[in-house]
């Protein structure tokens, strides 16, 4: 069923309460292309009444001079409405004042038409004029619905006064009167439309951007969680290899120190059995905050998976991830977490690769050499660093 007519005024207001600041924005643009309209409008009139011929009857010679005084008027009325415009334009919140203006121009628009419409009567006895004002009032300016409806009904009444006043043929007053008549009406609905599809346009982008930026946050949210351990918010696997992957192309091209650091609790099964998973999670999550806090912005941090870590430390020599690797390492003996049933002391164990300046490898390799590093230290007793060293055009190094 089609809505009432008065839940669509209802609904048409309440648009009205929240976009009348756009609105106004929009129609103060419009005012200014208006008022270039009108001086151009005004100019070409005058050239037009200057130009034309002043010969024929005595109506006709004084309906030239009135156009003639009538159009610098308008040139007048539109620099004035141009100048307003202007200043309107460089206030922070004009909306108050565009919207009388807005009123006031059409108001002197359909006054002008209706001037013009009297002052053509004693010559053609048309209404031109005001079917030109009503075109232009209703298609240029956006006016609320009240407002058009005091405006044209005004002005067909004037008109009609106007008409039935100066013509004197009963056929032309009625066809002038009928003209009116459909000059305002069409004028009064154009400018309701006009204003409800502005209105409704405004609501339906507004809609349009808010499911815009609901479909960035997923895709922001897809992306992360793609490329992102879950439980730390540090890089997973994927996204790490393929980091290091490109970190590995560029020590290739420009010869750099590259240092890779792998990182795995000792006995953190024996935490998931003795305290249950939550508390593992925990322990994970405090590792990764710990990692985040004391590496360099520059560093890589991912997550193996399980309790293994795993970081890139670019333009880092073999000395400076040794003290890295011992200072992540001393951190976390050195740091307790509190559980459910009270405070839980790690350790870790940490496999160092370094790659030497000028020392081209790949990923599987320099992986390979942190993984038996780590092994090393977990044979060797845990909670200890061992390393592995590529140097140019030796193997790798113990």
């Amino acid at each position: 069923m089609r809505k009432p007519l008065l839940t669509r005024l209802l609904k048409l207001r309440e648009l009205d309460r929240v976009w009348r600041s756009r609105v106004q924005q929009e129609n103060l643009k419009r005012l200014y292309f208006l008022a270039l309209f009108g001086v151009f409008l005004s100019l070409s009139q005058i050239c037009l009444f200057w130009l034309l011929d002043a010969t024929g009857s005595a109506a006709e010679a004084r309906w030239r001079e009135i156009s003639l005084l009538v159009h610098p008027a308008i040139l007048l009325l539109s620099l004035l409405i141009g100048g307003l415009t202007l200043r309107l334009r460089r206030q922070d919140n004009p909306s108050t004042a565009v919207e009388r203006l807005s009123t006031l121009t059409a108001t002197l628009v359909l006054a002008i038409g209706l001037m013009l419409t009297a002052f053509d009567q004693l010559v053609i006895q048309g209404v031109t004029p005001l079917v030109a004002a009503c075109s232009i009032t209703a298609l240029l300016l956006y006016l609320r619905p009240l407002t058009a409806l005091i405006l044209f009904s005004t002005a067909l009444i004037i008109g009609v006064l106007i008409i039935d006043q100066l013509s004197n043929s009963p056929a032309l007053k009625l066809s002038s009167t009928m003209n009116s008549l459909t000059a305002c009406a069409s004028g009064l609905l154009v400018s309701w439309i006009l204003y409800r599809n502005f209105l409704r346009e405004q609501q339906l982008r507004k809609v349009l951007l808010r499911q815009r930026e609901i479909l960035k946050a997923r895709t922001r949210q897809l992306q992360f969680q793609a490329s992102h351990d879950t439980l730390t918010g540090l890089l997973n696997r994927r996204e790490f290899e393929r980091l290091t992957e490109s970190e590995l192309s560029r020590v290739n091209r420009h010869p750099a120190p590259l240092s890779l650091l792998m990182l795995d609790l000792d006995h953190f099964k024996a935490i998931n059995d003795n305290f249950g998973h939550p508390a593992g999670d925990a322990v994970i999550r405090h590792v990764a905050r710990l990692l985040g806090e004391h590496t360099r912005n520059c560093d890589t941090i991912g997550r193996l998976g399980g309790e293994e870590f795993i970081i890139l430390l670019p333009e880092t020599d073999l000395p400076q991830a040794q003290q890295t690797a011992e200072k992540l390492r001393g951190l976390i003996e050195h740091s307790a977490i509190d559980i459910e049933n009270g405070r839980l002391q790690i350790t870790a164990s940490i496999g160092l690769a370094c790659l030497a300046p000028g020392c081209p490898t790949h990923l599987t390799p320099f992986y390979q050499a942190a993984d038996q590093a780590l092994y090393r230290a977990k044979r060797g007793g845990r909670s200890r660093v061992e390393h592995f060293y590529f140097t140019p055009g030796l193997d790798t190094v113990p």
